[in-house]
């Protein structure tokens, strides 16, 4: 069974991967740049356009990388709290994640 060290443990991961990429400015990138794509003229370069959507997608899959991994470490802590059976496995996937979150990054 995973124990509260762990997830926290895991936790802190997450964190100082937030911090390390800079997820609260990524996630406010994003917003400043959906608000682009929403403009009248967006379109009107095409290729730029393309080129800026691109840009884009590099951002938001950091932004939502670590939202789908801080949410699994939320959701042990309700595995936890519940001492649901499961949790061993959604403890194994967080950290499959985090991992290949953290392998992107440093690579």
């Amino acid at each position: 069974m995973i124990s509260i060290e762990q997830i926290k443990t895991l936790q802190q991961r997450v964190e100082t991967l937030g911090r390390c990429i800079g997820v609260d400015e990524k996630r406010a990138d994003v917003e400043s740049r959906q608000e682009k794509t929403l403009a009248p003229d967006f379109w009107d370069d095409p290729k730029e356009a393309e080129k800026f959507l691109k840009e884009l997608s590099g951002v938001k899959f950091w932004v939502t990388g670590y939202d789908k991994v801080m949410s699994a470490v939320e959701d042990l802590n309700v595995l936890l709290e519940l001492e649901d059976d499961d949790i061993d496995s959604a403890y194994e996937e967080a950290v499959k994640e985090l991992e290949a979150l953290e392998s992107v990054h440093s690579g």
